[in-house]
């Protein structure tokens, strides 16, 4: 099962919220996008495509991607770091609510205890 495929299998509550996906770096966007076209070029080219020679490959083509090209990839890569930081927040905030409901219960507990004992 791919991680895509599990997240939306999981059911999201507040006990239980979807794991955030980590912010991807330009490098790891530009993988995702040649890694396939890399694949089929050297499957063509008859020669071995396996996970190393693939990283390699795409490697040698992020060293020698221009200015402009890696640009793209750097924006890209902003974009899901601003992604992470906002789902970060929302995630924070519903925690942080989860437990000042948790400490109200709890000191609301204790006031009845402590009223209980007063009588």
């Amino acid at each position: 099962m791919s991680r895509s495929q599990w997240e939306a299998a999981t059911p999201t509550t507040p006990a239980n919220p979807r794991p955030i996906r980590p912010a991807a770096t330009p490098y790891q966007i530009f993988q995702r996008d040649t890694s396939a076209f890399v694949k089929r070029e050297l499957t063509q080219r008859g020669q071995t495509c396996d996970v190393s020679s693939i990283t390699r490959e795409v490697s040698h083509r992020w060293r020698n991607l221009t200015r402009d090209g890696r640009a793209r990839y750097e924006k890209l890569a902003s974009d899901d770091k601003a992604r992470f930081m906002r789902e970060s927040r929302v995630r924070d905030q519903m925690a942080w609510e989860q437990q000042e409901e948790k400490r109200k219960e709890f000191s609301g507990e204790t006031e009845i205890l402590v009223n209980v004992v007063d009588s």
